[in-house]
């Protein structure tokens, strides 16, 4: 079996109170670096409480879940964002913004069980964007000269 045989995990949420549905897959790094780019202050947030779980050595699948799922609930924007792109319907996102609490759930919950199968997984992942929204913070310093110990004095003077 090669790539173009693979078929992407995805689970079937009916939209209620209609029996219209959607189906929902995971996220990938095009996906997340899109909402990185258009929500960069809460995806910083969202990776950092996965992070610090992450280092307490408590992280699991479920818990990490219930974090996603409590997180998002204060992030409305984003939530409706990840939605819309788990539905692959990106431009749908005041619609997914619409859905009842409970659907939105249950639709968040399918991505992220789809988006991280396994701990190892979302521990990659977290490492993964840690070390890049490092790096990225660190090439923005070396390109604007400004200073990263909190004095706000700039390095280039």
């Amino acid at each position: 079996m090669g790539l173009k045989d693979y078929v992407v995990p995805s689970t079937t949420v009916i939209l209620a109170p209609t029996q219209a549905s959607v189906t929902v897959r995971g996220l990938n790094f095009a996906d997340l670096t899109k909402l990185m780019n258009e929500h960069g202050a809460a995806m910083v947030l969202l990776f950092g409480r996965v992070w610090a779980q992450a280092k307490t050595g408590t992280l699991d699948g479920k818990s990490v879940g219930e974090l996603i799922q409590t997180s998002l609930m204060e992030m409305p924007e984003l939530a409706a964002s990840m939605i819309a792109i788990a539905v692959d319907e990106p431009d749908a996102t005041d619609m997914a913004a619409k859905l009842t609490p409970g659907v939105q759930i249950e639709i968040l919950m399918a991505a992220i069980e789809h988006t991280f199968v396994s701990e190892a997984e979302v521990k990659k992942l977290v490492e993964a964007v840690t070390t890049m929204m490092e790096k990225a913070g660190g090439l923005a310093t070396t390109l604007t000269g400004a200073s990263t110990d909190g004095s706000g004095e700039s390095d280039a003077a």
